[in-house]
């Protein structure tokens, strides 16, 4: 594969659907070796890039074999199949766990990545499908796929707010009996 610049990433959900599944990007056959030099060649990128360009990432190759996240056996979470998984350099958190789980799981039930789903809806759909379907908003990324956190805010006994950040866009709301942007 040749090392091209970085370019900006679409935000149209058909133009990212048809990169996602460009016959170019499918692999022929998939192993273990397969998922490690990805896993590498992925790294090696990551830190070709100019260090004030760059943020530290978790790189986490999971084979789509894996059972669906609502998979139990004896009441136990089966746990995915991660064939390589590593921090490109210091400064990861150990909240990345719980995001690549969250993008794995998209992956696994939509069958495209967060970016194209979180494309898909704008941000009042995502947060009116979670306020009129009455879930909490770890439902609502499992309706939507898209993770949102809230935090209630109140400004005086009368008035409360709503704090909504979508961790895979730059959506950050306020609902106050109607979306505030």
């Amino acid at each position: 594969m040749e090392d091209r610049p970085l370019t900006q990433v679409s935000t149209d959900p058909i133009t990212l659907t048809a990169h996602e599944t460009s016959p170019a990007l499918i692999f022929s056959t998939f192993t273990a070796t397969t998922a490690f030099n990805l896993g590498l060649a992925l790294r090696d990128r990551i830190l070709s890039l100019p260090a004030t360009s760059r943020k530290p990432a978790l790189i986490s190759i999971t084979l789509t074999t894996a059972p669906l996240p609502s998979s139990f056996t004896d009441n136990q979470p089966v746990p995915p199949h991660v064939v390589f998984q590593c921090a490109t350099e210091p400064g990861t958190i150990p909240d990345n766990e719980v995001w690549v789980r969250r993008k794995r799981n998209t992956v696994l039930r939509w069958g495209v990545s967060s970016t194209v789903q979180s494309a898909k809806f704008s941000r009042s759909e995502i947060l009116h499908r979670a306020l009129n379907a009455k879930m909490c908003f770890d439902d609502a990324f499992r309706l939507v796929g898209v993770q949102l956190e809230y935090e209630k805010v109140r400004s005086s006994l009368a008035e409360e707010q709503f704090g909504f950040d979508c961790h895979c866009c730059t959506y950050a709301l306020r609902w106050n009996n109607g979306l505030d942007y």
